[in-house]
């Protein structure tokens, strides 16, 4: 019949083309059998297809890896991202030594003295002449300006000398002398000189501690007396003087008002502790992150922090930085931040003097450097500085892994397997699964399973097996260049566990818990490690051979319709179905009618089963006019296949790689072919 269709086909395309050159209208029908879908189901179909394996015999082999816990170092070790607050006050405050020199000359005394006897020596200059013998002689108040050295300081330590040098030519006898500031009057020193013979000096020495001086001074010089030259003449000069030399040094202050020289305010060295680190670290590596440091300062000068951290290091160079912060006050504190990426550096925990562990060593330095100008300064001013490790993420740690428990789960780990069957049972001969755990930790560990269940709709089956009734010991991962894990397998196969059971039940999800405990031996050394890379994680490796049995196993393919536009197929009674069927399975297909969005319309069922046979054969089944236009409406068809065991004798039986079923769908009808 199909060659004599296919005559007449290319007969009336023949006359069809005649007609065209002839200009004359002609249409012709005919009847063909027009196959309107076709399907081909493998294995495949039946489970999921990525994870199937042929033996050398030919079986079919369902292998599944499933990972059901992971954790990595990440989560092992969390570098602290709260502020590591350092505050500082000034450790000292010094200023300049200085000498100041102010003389008090002869025409000065004279001038003191009054009367005929000052006017006798102002007058005697550059002349020959006695001096008489002079008593309770005072030179008044004489002004010192120590306002190049400071305003006014307040004095912690300190040494001030009084040097008068006697270039007088007589001897000046009972010299009282006081320095005091001339603001406040306050006195700072006052002493008194029994005897300065001419051309020598005499010294005193006074302790500054507890001492406020200001810059504006003054001198007095009291009660003086001189026996003159007994009679002598001597050549008059009336420059010729009593010289003061006043030397402060080694002024220590609390506060000054005054120009600083260049020098440090704060000098430290401390280690910079990481706390929570869940381990005892004696070195880490930084994969990726970022350290902010934010400074503040009061002080009013300009202040230079300087900060190094000998225990951080990048490319064999340590980590160190200098920072300007302009003048400050203690209302309105001067501040800055910066950042630094700290990819790839590595952190040395033992602390400055390499005796401790998850420490940074650091050191710390805020200088001030001379500006010439008067600025004030406390030992009470502060400095902070604010250090933060943000989303740091370690590419490495070495240490000691501190005795810990992970719980895993409760946690459910989704099977897909299984997902292309729709129903019905599917029951397969044996069973081999692997527990797999690897560690890839440089420290022991234990694994202990509490729950592996699996679960299909509200059926659920528990694993039962004496291999994991006590804690799995785990070993430590080697280090050679690399990190070397440790694998740890537990097979369960159906001598030892009812592992198929769970496989049977054609799982859609395990539900699983269990805890890991690391160093669970408390191992006190600092050789355990962790890198970026280096899991512990268990996965379920499972093998199944295709040995089975089915009742009532439905799975499903969804195709296009494939209907020429120019079918009639208004007078179709019955469809026809050819298929092939290579399986070792009786079936019985429902095709289900789906819209564009896949929305179910209606169904046909066929009036016979596919039977277990490599050759071609065909079923016939009558369809209603109603149904008929489904083929018109319909988009998508849905072949629902329900398989069954060839015999009731309830046998397993082999599914092998190269078995198939072929399904075509099709109708005789008109089609007609217009110009």
């Amino acid at each position: 019949m199909l060659r004599n269709t296919c005559i007449l086909f290319f007969v009336a395309v023949i006359l069809l083309n005649l007609a065209c050159s002839r200009k004359v209208d002609t249409s012709l029908s005919t009847i063909l059998t027009a196959p309107i879908i076709k399907s081909t189901i493998t294995v495949n179909n039946l489970v999921d297809g990525d994870h199937l394996e042929t033996d050398t015999n030919g079986l079919v082999h369902l292998k599944i890896q499933e990972n059901i816990f992971d954790f990595n170092l990440t989560e092992l070790i969390e570098f602290p991202e709260e502020g590591i607050d350092k505050s500082f006050t000034v450790d000292s405050l010094t200023l300049a030594d200085n000498n100041i020199v102010y003389p008090i000359t002869l025409g000065d005394i004279a001038r003191g003295i009054g009367g005929l006897g000052g006017a006798f020596l102002l007058a005697a200059h550059g002349a020959e002449a006695a001096i008489p013998a002079i008593s309770d002689l005072s030179a008044g108040e004489v002004d010192i300006n120590a306002n190049d050295l400071f305003h006014e300081a307040i004095l912690e330590k300190g040494l001030m000398v009084v040097a008068i040098n006697n270039e007088l030519p007589i001897n000046v006898e009972n010299l009282g002398y006081t320095f005091r500031n001339k603001g406040n009057q306050n006195i700072v020193a006052s002493g008194l000189f029994a005897s300065i013979p001419p051309n020598t000096f005499a010294v005193d020495s006074f302790d500054l501690e507890g001492k406020t001086i200001q810059g504006d001074l003054e001198v007095i010089l009291t009660d003086f007396s001189s026996s003159g030259t007994d009679g002598d003449s001597v050549v008059i000069d009336t420059s010729d003087a009593l010289t003061i030399n006043l030397e402060v040094s080694g002024l220590e202050v609390y506060q000054a008002t005054a120009i600083f020289p260049t020098q440090n305010l704060v000098n430290d060295h401390n280690d910079m502790a990481l706390e929570n680190l869940g381990a005892s670290l004696i070195e880490a590596g930084a994969a990726s992150g970022t350290f902010m440091v934010d400074m503040f300062s009061t002080a009013e000068d300009t202040i230079y922090f300087e900060y190094n951290f000998p225990g951080m290091m990048r490319d064999g160079t340590t980590f160190n930085n200098l920072i300007k912060l302009e003048p400050g006050s203690a209302t309105n504190p001067s501040t800055k931040q910066v950042s630094f990426d700290l990819t790839g550096y590595v952190f040395d925990l033992t602390g400055l003097r390499n005796d401790t562990v998850n420490h940074i060593g650091s050191t710390f330095r805020v200088y001030i450097d001379s500006s010439g100008k008067v600025i004030t300064l406390s030992k009470s001013d502060s400095f902070n500085i604010i250090y933060n490790f943000e989303n740091i993420r370690p590419s490495y740690v070495i240490g000691n892994i501190h005795d810990t428990v992970f719980n895993v789960g409760p946690a459910i780990s989704h099977f897909s397997a299984f997902d292309n069957i729709r129903g019905g049972l599917l029951s397969f001969s044996s069973s081999t699964t692997q527990i797999n755990i690897t560690n890839g930790l440089g420290v022991k560990a234990e694994l202990k399973i509490d729950t592996l269940l699996a679960r299909k709709n509200q059926s659920s089956v528990l694993l039962n097996s004496g291999k994991i009734e006590d804690n799995i010991v785990i070993d430590a991962a080697a280090y050679n260049d690399s990190v070397d894990a440790s694998v740890t397998t537990i097979i369960l196969n159906n001598s030892n566990s009812n592992f198929i059971d769970m496989l049977n039940l054609l799982p859609d999800l395990f539900f699983y818990s269990a805890d890991v405990f690391l160093n669970p031996g408390e191992d006190a050394s600092f050789n355990h490690f962790a890198y970026e890379n280096s899991d512990v994680s268990i996965d379920l490796d499972i093998d199944i051979p295709l040995n089975v049995k089915a009742k009532n196993l439905r799975f499903a393919d969804t195709v296009e319709i494939n209907l020429n536009e120019n079918i009639d197929i208004s007078s179709v009674k019955e469809i026809l179905i050819k298929y092939q069927n290579t399986f070792p399975f009786e079936m019985d297909p429902k095709f289900i009618f789906l819209d564009s969005t896949y929305a179910p319309q209606d169904s046909i069922e066929l009036d016979g089963t596919i039977k277990n046979n490599k050759l071609v054969n065909e079923i016939n089944t009558p369809i209603s006019s109603k149904k008929t236009a489904l083929f018109k409406t319909s988009k998508y068809i849905s072949i629902v296949t329900e398989i069954n065991a060839i015999s009731s004798n309830d046998r397993f039986v082999s599914i092998e790689q190269d078995q198939f079923l072929t399904i075509q769908l099709l109708f005789d009808t008109e089609i007609e072919l217009i110009k």
